[in-house]
C-alpha cells in the first residue's frame, strides 16, 4: 500500500474512532445514575448501597464502548480495508486512544467531585459523585470490540476484498 493511501486510511480510521469516543463520552454521564454523597457531622460520606452503584459508571462505559466499538470496527474494516493488516492495526491504535478520550470527555462533562461541593454545605446536603472508570479492564473493551467488528467483516468476506 502506498504511503499516501496508508496515511489517508490512518487519518480516517483514527479520526472516526476519536469522534465516536467524544460522542460516547458526552452520552456516558447522561446514562449513569451516580453515587450520591451526603454531608454529615463526620464529613462527606456515602452508604454501602450508594457505593455499590459505582458499578453503573463502569457498566455504561463498557456497554457504550462495546456497541460503538464493534459497529465502528466492522464498518471501518469494510470501508477502509485496502490492506486488512494495516486496517486492523489502525483500528486497535485508534480504539486504545478512543478508550482514553471517552473517559476524559465523560469525566469532564459529568458532575464535579462532591468533596469540595459539600465541604462547607449544611448537614444533610447531597451531591453526585464524579463519573469515572473504576475498573481498568474497562479500557480494554474498545480495542476488543473493534477487533470483534473487524474480524466479523473479514470472516464474512473471505475470498473477496472487504468493501468491494
Amino acid at each position: 500500500m502506498p504511503a499516501r493511501a496508508l496515511l489517508t486510511d490512518a487519518a480516517i480510521v483514527i479520526g472516526v474512532l476519536l469522534l465516536l469516543a467524544v460522542v460516547a463520552g458526552l452520552l456516558w454521564p447522561q446514562l449513569v445514575d451516580p453515587v450520591q454523597f451526603t454531608r454529615t457531622r463526620q464529613g462527606v460520606v456515602s452508604g454501602e448501597v450508594q457505593i455499590a452503584r459505582q458499578f453503573d459508571d463502569d457498566g455504561w462505559y463498557v456497554v457504550l464502548a462495546a456497541i460503538i466499538g464493534a459497529v465502528a470496527g466492522g464498518v471501518l474494516t469494510w470501508w477502509r480495508s485496502r490492506d486488512p493488516v494495516a486496517t486492523v492495526l489502525l483500528l486497535v491504535l485508534g480504539a486504545a486512544a478512543a478508550a482514553w478520550v471517552m473517559a476524559l470527555v465523560g469525566h469532564a462533562v459529568g458532575p464535579p467531585s462532591p468533596g469540595p461541593l459539600l465541604a462547607d454545605a449544611r448537614i444533610g446536603a447531597t451531591a453526585p459523585d464524579e463519573v469515572k472508570v473504576h475498573a481498568l479492564a474497562a479500557y480494554l473493551v474498545w480495542p476488543i470490540a473493534v477487533l470483534f467488528g473487524a474480524v466479523a467483516v473479514l470472516w464474512a468476506s473471505r475470498g473477496s476484498h472487504p468493501g468491494e
